[in-house]
Formats: C-alpha cells, sequence, structure tokens
C-alpha cells in the first residue's frame, strides 16, 4: 500500500498491528510496527512523525535483524529531513548489519537512500559511488523497485553535475518502471525531478506541464510537503 501512494490505508494496517500487539503484549509486533509506520511518514513527508515511530521501534527491537530495519528507516526520515549526517549514520549502520544478514533487497534500496543522503551532504563521489553499488545490487537480484530506486538517485547526481542527457536517461527508466508497477507517488517524485531538469534546459513549456502532473497527484495523495517542493520549483 505505501508502495502504492496508498498511505492512509497503510497506516490503517499499521494500527491494526499496533492494536494485535497491544493485545498480545507482543513487544515484536509492536516494533516491526513502528518502523513500517515511519517508513509510511517518511515516504509521504511527515518526518517528524517518521522519526519518532522509527526511534521507537529502534529503542524497542527485540533483535537484530528488525533493529537494521529500523535503522534504515530512520536514515531515510533524517534524509527527509534535510539532517544528512545522521541519515548518512544510521543508513551506514544498517547496511553493515544487512550485509552480515544477506539481505540483498534492501541493501539495495538503503544504498540508493545513502546516496541521496551524499548528494544533499555535498559529496558526489561518494553518492555516485553508492547509487552505482545499489543498481549492481538490484539487477543481480532482477528486483524493479530496487532499480528504478538506484536510477532515481542517479538521475539526481547527474543533475548536479549538470549532466542532463545523462540525468533524462537514468529518471526516464525509472520513471517507466514505478508507473509499470503502479507506484504513482515516487513516479510523481521522479517527475519532478525531471521538470527540474526541463527548467535547467530551459523547456518552460515541458517543465510546466511536468509540473503541473506532478501536482495534481501530490494533491490528490495527499502530501503537502511534496505539494510545496513542487510549488518551490
Amino acid at each position: 500500500l505505501c508502495n502504492l501512494g496508498r498511505f492512509e490505508e497503510a497506516l490503517a494496517e499499521v494500527a491494526r498491528a499496533r492494536a494485535i500487539g497491544a493485545e498480545r503484549a507482543d513487544p515484536r509486533i509492536h516494533s516491526y510496527s513502528s518502523w513500517n509506520a515511519g517508513w509510511i511518514q517518511a515516504t509521504r513527508g511527515e518526518w517528524e512523525a517518521a522519526i519518532a515511530d522509527c526511534t521507537e521501534s529502534l529503542e524497542t527491537s527485540p533483535d537484530s535483524l528488525n533493529s537494521s530495519y529500523s535503522m534504515g528507516w530512520l536514515g531515510f526520515s533524517y534524509r527527509e529531513k534535510g539532517d544528512m549526517g545522521e541519515a548518512i549514520r544510521h543508513l551506514e549502520r544498517s547496511i553493515a548489519l544487512l550485509t552480515e544478514f544477506r539481505y540483498s533487497r534492501l541493501i539495495a534500496w538503503f544504498k540508493a537512500w545513502l546516496s541521496e543522503a551524499h548528494l544533499g551532504a555535498g559529496d558526489i563521489d561518494q553518492a555516485l559511488a553508492a547509487a552505482d553499488q545499489a543498481l549492481r545490487v538490484a539487477r543481480e537480484l532482477r528486483y524493479p523497485w530496487g532499480m528504478a530506486t538506484a536510477r532515481r538517485a542517479l538521475g539526481r547526481i547527474a543533475v548536479a553535475r549538470g549532466a542532463l542527457g545523462e540525468a533524462e536517461r537514468h529518471l526516464g527508466e525509472a520513471l517507466a518502471s514505478l508507473e509499470a508497477m503502479g507506484a504513482r507517488f515516487d513516479a510523481a517524485c521522479v517527475r519532478l525531478s525531471l521538470a527540474e531538469v526541463a527548467a535547467r534546459r530551459g523547456d518552460g513549456d515541458l517543465a510546466g506541464s511536468r509540473l503541473a502532473a506532478c501536482l495534481a497527484d501530490f494533491d490528490d495523495l495527499r502530501t503537502p510537503r511534496w505539494t510545496d517542493r513542487a510549488l518551490r520549483l
């Protein structure tokens, strides 16, 4: 549900899981539910709630594997806040644990978010290395979501480098994959980056049409902070 952009429904399912955990006095269900809530909230831009949920999950985590999930989504939440130092710290710790467990699917995902955290910190070399690793792992797994997430990161890095043709290629491939999976929200986020590419090229008509599509999706999906990002662009 979160991947489809159906955030309210996803949070309702998390609330049901939390209620079951409370009824059974099961800390495992509670901790799992908390990082899921954090993931959903961070994805739609509500990073204050996301940080609180993921921190609670980490503090109550019953095992190391679950802790790796909590740390990864906590890092993602800090990235949404704009605190790249904390994002990098938590994502690197999560990836180290996931590597021990050989949980490659989440490694591909979190490597992509680590890449974007390095990009936000201004370290393009580290960002590019992490994004390349994320794409390699996702390709080995034939994991479409991981590949799309890595290509989104590579596209944003290319924008920062001024390589607009490369950015268009990576972001276009990410968009096609996400649309094929029905991931409306993430597709809108990629389209926002493509609008920036068009604006930098001086193509105001294309940038405007892409922004209009983003705004329609962000408004419909009730993600006001992403609406604000689109309006600022």
